[in-house]
């Protein structure tokens, strides 16, 4: 287990980042070691808040603290969407440390508040206690000390708010996410609505992304407070547009309210803004990791500009993350398009899969209940997908269609295809992630002494037929990719595997699922290898 000399030592180091203004090279090292060590927030939270009732605190310590609780509270996070009991344990552990820190005075207010703030980044739920509380802290803390920065009335504040993302809704949204997200229902519903007073259009135009609120409440609330709005002349063509795209993004029981926004705009004459202009000329996917997850680029033209859009999609969660970058320059693009190569394997792809993916994650995330970011549309009018519905891509449909464009000479040599399939597990990266983790893993190799090829054999042999149709799908959804990759990729032994891998071939036959069984078992030593090592030898 890290113990807190390294974590202070990690702390230091991500410091020097935290001066620069940017992550670097300190915050990933202390990204990898919490990947590792999930547990060693709690350690974090204690040396923040010690080193926050030091008469003089460390700025930079701390805000190097609180950065690397966040990154914890992601890895928890994703940990959590895998299905990981133990993931669930530690974060309600993680949700009482704190509870306590805070109802009992022992860590200062806004300390506690950007601790919180960081479940907002992370994407994790902080629970209803906790969100009690960051709203008691919010009324604890000097109501003017964020008007007095800005002229002393809540407009001017919010002005200078709208003026530091440059206008653009979808940034303010984000921003005003990460206090919001750490409230009640009702004080986030409060926020949401008070937006739709200012004279701030941005401002305004930001409100609806509160329709995408984890809480019906909150989107029943906004969507009401939307028509009345729209009477007043609150709602402009461009949220119109907004609201009729994303009806169907919603929970059914949520779109009867929101029809009534978009009645209340045709009442009162609210013209829909024109679909913005822009020309895709690229689309770029990376591969589908193990947990099922793939980032998802599209490229375009905007006048003389260029701008980025960026989505992440995942197997068992729909849209998890999306934004967009505009106003770029060719070499901003071209920046931009180095650190995607350099931080993983990516694919030129048509925009047919494009439509085909976002549309089978939206309908993923009805089925889920987990509600897409509002920057969703900003990747959607980015990638000119107008009206982009959800669609479900289940897997028997992905093999009738791949079965449709198959070889059928091809196909009556399975033998042949699995075979060069050995060839073709060692040509793709992100194989790499596909692997197996959890109880399961630890319960079948812990206390086992043997060679590491006997290890995988164990899990290529007894384990992984348990989980044949998660693999089966990963492989097919992997087929898919390939297949409308700009380059001629090899999809058909994926085809071919993920047939045979359903249809319950021994997994010794299918080289993919040999190298899945090696990966796993590699995982699982660097896992256990990691607690040992870490404390002694540092980063």
């Amino acid at each position: 287990m890290t113990d807190r000399t390294t974590l202070a030592r990690l702390g230091e180091l991500v410091a020097v980042d935290v001066a620069t203004g940017h992550p670097g090279v300190n915050s990933w090292a202390a990204s990898q070691v919490l990947e590792a060590q999930p547990a060693a927030v709690l350690d974090l939270i204690e040396m923040v808040v010690t080193e926050g009732r030091r008469a003089r605190p460390n700025e930079q310590l701390v805000a190097a603290y609180v950065y690397m609780i966040g990154q914890a509270l992601e890895v928890i996070r994703m940990s959590l969407e895998n299905g990981q009991a133990s993931a669930r344990e530690l974060a309600e552990v993680i949700r009482r440390a704190l509870l306590q820190a805070g109802t009992s005075g022992r860590v200062e207010p806004t300390l506690l508040m950007m601790i919180l703030m960081q479940f907002s980044n992370a994407k994790l739920d902080p629970g209803a206690e906790l969100q009690r509380l960051m709203a008691d802290l919010v009324e604890q803390i000097d109501p003017q000390q964020g008007a007095d920065r800005s002229g002393g009335d809540f407009d001017a504040y919010l002005k200078d708010l709208v003026n530091g993302v440059g206008g653009d809704p979808f940034a303010l949204h984000a921003q005003m996410l990460e206090m919001a997200g750490t409230l009640p229902a009702d004080h986030r519903t409060a926020m949401g609505i008070s937006l739709l007073g200012t004279g701030e259009a941005s401002a305004r135009e930001a409100v609806v992304g509160w329709l995408l609120d984890p809480s019906a409440e909150v989107r029943h609330a906004v969507a009401s407070a939307l028509a009345h709005s729209a009477r007043d002349g609150a709602v402009s063509g461009s949220m119109l547009r907004r609201l009729i795209v994303l009806r169907n993004w919603l929970p059914e029981t949520d779109r009867p309210g929101l029809d009534g926004a978009i009645q209340a705009c045709r009442r009162t004459g609210v013209a829909c803004a024109s679909w913005p202009q822009a020309q895709v000329y690229d689309a770029l996917a990376s591969g589908i990791d193990g947990a099922g997850a793939q980032s998802i680029f599209v490229l375009a033209r905007e006048g003389r500009q260029k701008a980025i859009g960026c989505l992440l999609v995942k197997a068992e969660v729909g849209v998890r993350d999306a934004w967009a970058r505009h106003g770029l320059t060719r070499a901003e693009m071209e920046e931009f398009l180095d650190q995607i190569a350099g931080g993983m394997e990516v694919f030129p792809i048509s925009l047919e899969y494009m439509r085909l993916a976002t549309a089978h994650a939206l309908a993923v995330n009805l089925t889920t209940g987990t509600m897409p970011p509002f920057a969703l549309l900003d990747f959607v009018e980015t990638a000119a997908l107008p009206g982009l519905q959800p669609e479900t891509l289940s897997l028997e449909r992905v093999l009738a269609m791949l079965a449709a464009e198959a070889d059928p000479a091809a196909l009556d040599s399975t033998a042949e295809l699995l075979a060069r399939g050995s060839a073709v597990v060692d040509r793709f990266d992100f194989l790499d992630s596909w692997f197996e983790e959890g109880a399961a893993v630890e319960r079948l190799l812990e206390g086992k002494r043997m060679a590491r090829a006997k290890r995988a054999a164990l899990v290529r042999d007894s384990l992984l037929p348990e989980h044949a149709t998660k693999w089966g799908d990963r492989l097919a959804r992997t087929a898919l990719l390939l297949r409308h990759c700009e380059d001629e990729e090899p999809w058909q032994e994926f085809f071919v595997a993920a047939k045979e891998v359903l249809a319950g071939r021994t997994m010794a036959e299918i080289p993919v699922m040999s190298r899945v069984a090696e990966v796993t078992v590699d995982a699982y030593i660097a896992s256990r290898s990691a607690g040992r090592t870490t404390g002694r030898r540092g980063v």
